[in-house]
């Protein structure tokens, strides 16, 4: 018996030992050394494994730290203390820590707020519930309620909230972003953690259709984009969109918006006040958008604390107000520019148009040019003006920016209506000029000459005096529309108008002397209609002045 065991077990001692050399060898020869600083590092990370980082789990980003493939600020939940002690560690040079980030939901319909469609009895997972009719809130852009970010937020940042809508807790939060991915809705975004006003709804519906369904939706009126300076919103398909590189100041947009979608976590923000050094130059109360500082010129100025909302601009630095305007300016001669190159590929046509009153009298008089650049400088300035024409829309919008915050309520209510009823003035001048004035003004002049002395126009010449003779008609016909607004706000009168009528008729002369060219027909055809225009203005201010005594 002995006999049969012991080869056995020898055989099997000597084939154990011979393995046991093998892998003894093969260990040390096909050995992976990881390097130490790995374990340290680790032990320095949150150890969240959230994969805000793009690795799997916080040793994988590790070890990519160490072997220089990433760096330590990639980390969602890192903080400059860890940042600075990892990369001493790992040698790396210390990089400018990344923006903190927190998560905001773009809804605030909960219970009492929306409209339910059918009872949910399914998975408690909004991933579940969208499946069927996109969930059952009446607003399919909103939040189901059902806590899927609050699942699978690793921080413990979500909550959900006694209306039914998840609440971030910004201390909490690192920005990491799965909530983002996880939301079926995608009403979850990450903002800067330094803005604290955010939009708090999805839907991009319009007006009816957002109230029938939610009592705190955004209805699309834009009047948020309206009130935010340096156009820190714009309206994207019926939804404002907030440009968070901009760091735009967003107070008025929770203070104006009708619906109230705009979040302010900043529950009381600090009031403005006005030092005793204060001269009363008035700067503050013009620029102040909710009315909310009075006081007389050259007197120090007060704060109505009932009316302020803490937004800061009267508080602006004169500088950024600089800043402000020359970047409106850039956009402004950016888009006469543009204007202005489209038109010169059809300058040709333009000419043709400009030119009309002259080549259709008889006999038509012969239009030359005298250098050899003068109709490359005739189309140009052709150009130029008419880009300035087509542009202006886009440059009054410009100036409306830069000057809303500063105009008072009812001021912003006249405003829109002065630039329309202006510009449909200044059409109607230039109109009555190049197919009234012009031509009259033209057969008068041509008449003068003789059988021996013949009409012969230079076109540089001849263009400057039919834009001179349409842009000084498209200005006059603004005195009715200015008198009516001007009346309106109570700054003119029609008693004013009529005691000042003579000095009016003296100044119209020599109005008409420095805008017609330098003959006295044209003179006399701008100054008659621009007498019958005062007339017409003072008439205009004597009804707006009694109904404004009638109500």
């Amino acid at each position: 018996m002995e006999s049969i065991f012991l080869p056995s077990i020898l055989w099997l001692a000597a084939l154990g030992g011979l393995f046991g050399v093998i892998l003894a060898w093969a260990s040390r020869r096909f050995a992976v050394e990881e390097d130490p600083r790995v374990d340290r590092v680790l032990e320095m990370l949150p150890g969240a494994n959230c994969g805000g980082c793009g690795y799997p789990s916080c040793r994988e980003f590790a070890q990519a730290i160490v072997e220089g493939k990433t760096t330590p600020g990639a980390c969602v939940a890192s903080n400059s203390e860890m940042v600075l002690k990892i990369s001493r560690l790992v040698g790396l040079k210390v990089e400018e820590q990344r923006t903190p980030m927190v998560a905001v939901v773009h809804c605030q319909g909960g219970k009492k707020q929306t409209t339910e469609l059918f009872d949910y009895e399914g998975i408690e997972d909004c991933r579940a519930a969208v499946l069927l009719f996109e969930g059952s809130k009446g607003c399919v852009y909103g939040c189901l309620g059902l806590g899927s970010c609050v699942n699978a937020c690793p921080f413990g940042a979500i909550s959900m909230g006694s209306n039914g809508l998840p609440v971030v807790d910004d201390n909490l939060c690192t920005g990491c972003g799965i909530c983002v991915t996880v939301c079926p809705k995608g009403i979850i975004e990450l903002i800067p953690k330094e803005q604290k006003i955010y939009l708090a709804c999805s839907s991009h519906d319009r007006g009816r259709k957002v109230k029938d369904v939610c009592t705190v939706g955004c209805v699309g009126c834009g009047i948020c984009a309206k009130v935010t300076p340096e156009d820190g919103i714009q309206m994207r398909d019926n939804l404002p969109e907030i440009d968070y590189q901009k760091n735009p100041n967003l107070v008025l947009a929770v203070h104006k918006c009708p619906q109230h979608c705009f979040v302010d976590k900043v529950k009381v923000r600090a009031k403005v006040a006005i030092g005793t050094d204060c001269n009363g130059c008035g700067q503050c109360k013009q620029l102040c958008p909710m009315g909310a500082i009075d006081g007389e010129p050259g007197e120090r100025h007060t704060v109505i604390r009932e009316k302020c909302v803490g937004c800061g601009i009267c508080d602006m630095p004169f500088l950024d107000h600089l800043e402000e305007m020359r970047w409106r300016i850039i956009r402004s001669l950016v888009a006469v520019v543009v204007a202005a190159l489209v038109c010169f590929f059809f300058s040709g046509q333009l000419l043709d148009f400009l030119t009309r009153p002259a080549v259709s009298l008889h006999p038509a008089p012969k239009i030359i040019f005298l250098s050899p650049i003068g109709m490359f400088t005739v189309r140009l300035t052709a150009s130029v003006v008419a880009g300035v024409v087509l542009s202006l829309p886009f440059i009054l919008y410009q100036v409306w920016c830069f000057i809303a915050p500063g105009l008072l309520e009812k001021e912003r209510r006249y405003l829109p209506k002065v630039l329309l009823y202006s510009s449909l003035c200044f059409l109607a001048g230039a109109a009555v000029a190049y197919f009234v004035v012009v031509p009259m003004a033209l057969r008068f002049l041509i008449g003068m000459a003789t059988p021996e002395i013949q009409p012969q126009f230079d076109i540089g010449r001849y263009i400057g005096f039919v834009l001179k003779l349409t842009m000084a008609f498209g200005l006059v016909f603004e005195l009715p529309v200015f008198s009516y607004f001007l009346t309106q706000m109570g700054i003119l009168t029609p008693q004013f108008l009529r005691r000042k009528r003579p000095y009016a008729i003296v100044l119209i002369f020599l109005t008409a002397a420095i805008l017609t060219p330098p003959d006295i027909f044209s003179q006399i055809l701008m100054a008659l209609p621009l007498i019958l225009l005062y007339e017409i203005s003072i008439w205009i201010s004597s009804l707006v002045e009694r109904g404004k005594a009638a109500s």
